[in-house]
């Protein structure tokens, strides 16, 4: 086989391994569109009337990431093939190579006030210690790539080449000796655990009503909020030098977490969330059975702000129809809650300016299959987010939110649904969309 035609047949592979691994990372549910939510949440810095501003910092690289610690743990792929050609040593560059030169980014991830999954820490730990992590300055790709996967680049040397190489043999191997798959089985089994509750919950919840009505609020605090866009980037400022002070310490394998006044902690908001869901039953004009049914959400957190909830409330869509008065009594209830500390957010009044798309809050009828499927790609986000990346320090406690069950016996559907949209086979479309 001619060089040319091998550099082809390995475009072609890496292509077509590409595509497999995008189909997993879907399959699993961490698409490229949750792992940038997820990286927006960690880097978003509110204002006071619940207006939020993204100050990107080294997070979102979470998605490159992602896809690098596909290719290292599930393929055997490497980021150089060194060939003799004419009696020289002849550097190939493959599609790992990109992650090569993304390696310091990759590491600037790295925050002592989260915890990440296996794979990442793993990465972290292994990448500090090995010399690469002092090759940042490598140019390991030609400036001029492009868009191709395999090139023959001359200006890289064949050590530097063998030490990348190296690098994801010597990771790889750990992972092995660590037994990195048991403890990324340990680690996703919670996730697991809350998105087949969720399933349940939301399958149940459309089965035994015609139409239901969604709020979604978060719960944020005035301590931490921002007067406006100018103090939002001197924060974005602070928290980019903090991540950068962050990145030196990790590699010099020292700890440093500085903390700002504002920042809100845990206890705080497990606290007033305990009072909030205490005091509902004393509320019912807002939960009263006949109308209420139950909540999911997810305690969040954001690296300016501290912790915040975001919870979305269902309610019987033939009980009650107004979802944006709701969104905002539930909010000042909040308010009321915490003494003036904290503030909310409406979702449901942003969505009605035509804020967003795909919009899955509001009214959702049982059979418009397109706003449920909306719906779950935004409350499943509660559940996918602690596949990627948690908080440390909050040992046992329960981060994803959700009321008691209840079952029902003897349900009625309220007005007759059309056939196929009851019984097992509505179930099953369901399931087809909650994946």
């Amino acid at each position: 086989m001619s060089y040319q035609n091998q550099s082809q047949s390995v475009v072609d592979g890496d292509l077509d391994r590409m595509n497999e691994i995008e189909h997993e990372n879907n399959q699993q549910g961490i698409d490229e569109t949750t792992l940038k939510k997820i990286s927006i949440g960690l880097n978003r810095i509110y204002g006071h009337n619940g207006e939020s501003y993204y100050i990107p910092i080294p997070a979102a690289h979470l998605s490159a990431l992602e896809s690098f610690s596909k290719r290292l743990f599930e393929t055997d792929d490497l980021p150089y093939r060194i060939t003799r050609r004419d009696g020289v040593d002849c550097v190939v560059a493959l599609r790992m190579a990109y992650d090569i030169r993304l390696l310091p980014a990759y590491a600037r991830i790295y925050s002592p006030s989260l915890a990440f999954p296996p794979d990442f820490d793993l990465f972290f730990e292994e990448y500090r210690q090995h010399e690469i992590c002092q090759y940042g300055h490598i140019e390991w790709l030609p400036s001029d790539d492009g868009n191709r996967v395999a090139m023959v680049i001359n200006d890289i040397e064949p050590k530097h080449a063998r030490m990348a190489n190296n690098f994801v043999l010597m990771i790889r191997e750990a992972a092995r000796k660590k037994q990195l798959a048991k403890r990324m089985r340990d680690w996703l089994s919670g996730c697991r655990r809350n998105r087949r509750y969720l399933r349940s919950f939301l399958i149940r919840i459309l089965e035994e009503h015609a139409r239901i009505m969604v709020v979604d609020v978060v719960f944020l605090y005035r301590r931490s909020a921002c007067a406006n866009q100018t103090e939002a980037i001197a924060r974005g400022i602070k928290l980019r030098e903090q991540s950068e002070h962050e990145y030196l310490a990790y590699l010099g394998a020292t700890e440093t977490n500085e903390v700002s006044e504002r920042v809100i902690g845990l206890d705080e908001l497990k606290d007033d969330l305990k009072m909030f869901f205490n005091n509902a039953r004393h509320k019912p004009s807002l939960f009263g059975k006949e109308k209420f049914i139950d909540y999911f959400g997810r305690i969040e957190y954001s690296r300016d702000v501290g912790y915040h909830a975001h919870i979305c409330f269902f309610y019987k869509g033939s009980e009650a129809q107004r979802h944006i008065w709701y969104s905002h009594e539930i909010g000042k209830y909040f308010e009321k809650i915490t003494e003036g500390r904290g503030y909310y957010f409406s979702a449901n009044a942003k969505a009605a300016e035509g804020k967003y798309r795909n919009v899955g809050i509001g009214i959702v009828e049982h059979d418009d299959f397109e706003k449920i499927r909306h719906l779950w790609t935004a409350v499943s986000y509660f559940v996918k987010a602690s596949q990627v990346v948690r908080v440390k320090n909050t040992g046992k406690e329960q981060m994803v939110l959700h009321g008691k069950r209840r079952e029902r016996h003897g349900v009625k559907l309220g007005r007759p649904r059309d056939t196929g949209l009851c019984g097992q086979e509505y179930r099953s479309m369901l399931e087809g969309i909650f994946v």
